[in-house]
């Protein structure tokens, strides 16, 4: 899949099992997104359980929700990401929004 430099970007941050605070770290679109956080203009999007650096953290992302528009492009996409060492099997996912 390409990811249009118009394709909505959302990170969604958590730093527990229980999912108890989650914050937005990135809103914006996917140029913004390579612009800001990339060492490259290549990035393609994040697929579930991949690994990354956000800052100074490796983070892991937990669940990826896309919706696609009339045409059936990827025009948003949304990443719930957290500390890569939270083990992925205790995590409250039905208390991510």
């Amino acid at each position: 899949m390409r990811i249009s430099n118009g394709t909505y970007i959302e990170l969604v941050y958590f730093n527990d099992e229980e999912v108890s605070n989650q914050k937005v770290e990135f809103q914006g679109n996917a140029r913004e997104f390579r612009i800001e956080h990339q060492d490259n203009n290549n990035w393609d999007g994040f697929e579930k359980d991949e690994l990354f650096y956000l800052e100074e953290e490796q983070v892991r992302v937990f669940e990826k929700v896309e919706s696609e528009d009339e045409k059936g492009n990827v025009d948003k996409i949304k990443y719930f990401i957290a500390p890569a060492e939270i083990t992925p099997d205790r995590v409250k996912k039905d208390k991510l929004q």
